[in-house]
This record gives C-alpha cells, sequence and structure tokens, in this order.
C-alpha cells in the first residue's frame, strides 16, 4: 500500500510540474526578460545608439599660404584669396575653413537646387518651372500648347 501511495504522489508531483511548466512557458512568451549583454561584453547592436559621438577632428588639407600670412589658396577654385574671404572655424589648423566664401555660397545653392529638383522631377521644356506631380505638369504643358494654338 506505501509503494502505491508513493507512485500516485510521484504522479500528481509530475502532473503539477507539468502545469508549473505550461505557465512558465506562457510567462516567458508574454513578459520575455531582458536582455543580457553577450559574455564577450560586446554591446546588443540596439545599444549603439545610446552611446555619445565623438566629434571627428578637422581633416587637415595643406593650403599655401602667403609669406604675410593675412592670404590663403582656396580648395576649390585655387584663387589666393585675404583671410576675411573665408569662414573662421577654430577646428581647423589655421582658424579658418579651407574654401572660400563664394565656393561655399555655390556648394550651397547647388544643393538647395539639387534637393528642390529632387522634389519635383517633371521640368516643362518650354519654361523650365518644375512640377512635383505628373497630372499637375500635364495641366501646365496643356496650357502651353493652348497659348500657342490661340497665337
Amino acid at each position: 500500500m506505501e509503494l502505491q501511495n508513493a507512485e500516485a504522489i510521484k504522479t500528481d508531483l509530475r502532473d503539477k510540474i507539468g502545469a508549473l511548466q505550461t505557465v512558465i512557458d506562457h510567462l516567458e512568451r508574454w513578459y520575455p526578460t531582458p536582455a543580457q549583454p553577450p559574455a564577450d561584453n560586446r554591446e546588443p547592436k540596439g545599444m549603439k545608439a545610446n552611446r555619445t559621438k565623438r566629434k571627428k577632428p578637422c581633416r587637415v588639407i595643406p593650403t599655401e599660404r602667403s609669406a604675410d600670412g593675412k592670404s590663403k589658396s582656396c580648395h576649390k577654385c585655387g584663387v589666393t584669396k585675404a583671410l576675411d574671404e573665408y569662414e573662421p572655424n577654430a577646428g581647423c589648423k589655421d582658424g579658418h575653413v579651407g574654401t572660400c566664401r563664394e565656393c561655399r555660397k555655390e556648394k550651397a545653392q547647388e544643393r538647395r537646387e539639387k534637393e528642390a529638383n529632387s522634389a519635383k522631377p517633371h521640368k516643362c521644356a518650354a519654361c523650365g518651372k518644375r512640377f512635383g506631380t505628373l497630372y499637375v505638369y500635364q495641366e501646365h504643358c496643356a496650357k502651353h500648347a493652348a497659348e500657342k494654338g490661340e497665337s
């Protein structure tokens, strides 16, 4: 009788352990534990964004500077100009950026045009106006055709 009683207790415990394991699996599925860092002390991929970024050092490009030290040549156009024509930048070796104001303005204008053109890909051949949608562009071209028909 004791043997039957021991077998019944074992069976009862196995059932309870099975039920507890089911509850644990359910909890782990719905409430996952936070990821532990890898054993080799590397950060998980998502953690890299939380680190502070270091400032990159100014790229030093040799420039031709005049003997008096009051002028230097531009990286882009190559013309030697007075230091007043360059934006001040404490991070650069000589305290000024490498391109003159005119070249920087040209580059900024090119960048603005490129951004505007990418937003409006349809260009009218007659007047050069740009449009963001094909429908509006076609309506505009129809106006040019109507003007031609009237003349």
